[in-house]
């Protein structure tokens, strides 16, 4: 977070508006994030009709309109909040599209989806110490979205990762 402020510090203390536009720039990427992280959850479900592009539409724009990142977006100094969904959007983006592409050869993208967690996590952990949830995250989506390969040849290590990266 330091570092983005670093990159407009010639603007500071005079045009502080260049600060603020760069948090609303984040908040309208976030939107576009969260949007997308719904839309491959929709893909997941797309057998069960659990989460509809339509509703990950509408996900993306509550909370483009959410009152609560008023604060987070319109307070200069509240970048770290920002830019910590943006890492955490980001890692779970990547990592349900890992998840989706792992679904018949788990075994394969045990090592993708251990990069994923631990470079997001330490991505947004770094921003702000709520990063470090990323994790449980993407736990509760394997726990309520994801199934859990059903090889027998896979499950014990299918269970050991799970337990290792996301407990």
């Amino acid at each position: 977070a330091l570092f983005t402020f670093a990159l407009q510090a010639h603007a500071w203390p005079q045009n502080p508006e260049l600060f603020l536009k760069w948090n609303i720039l984040i908040h309208i990427l976030n939107t576009s994030l969260l949007t997308w992280l719904a839309l491959n959850l929709s893909k997941i479900n797309s057998k069960k009709n659990i989460i509809s592009p339509k509703v990950a539409i509408i996900a993306g724009f509550t909370w483009a309109i959410l009152p609560i990142n008023v604060s987070s977006s319109l307070l200069i100094i509240q970048r770290m909040t920002t830019l910590m969904a943006t890492f955490v959007f980001s890692g779970l983006i990547f990592y349900t599209k890992a998840r989706i592409n792992a679904q018949n050869t788990p075994e394969k993208h045990l090592i993708k989806l251990s990069i994923i967690i631990i470079f997001f996590t330490l991505l947004a952990a770094f921003t702000k110490e709520n990063g470090i949830l990323l994790p449980i995250y993407i736990l509760a989506i394997e726990a309520t979205l994801l199934s859990s390969p059903h090889y027998n040849s896979i499950q014990t290590r299918w269970k050991l990762w799970k337990n290792t990266f996301l407990l």
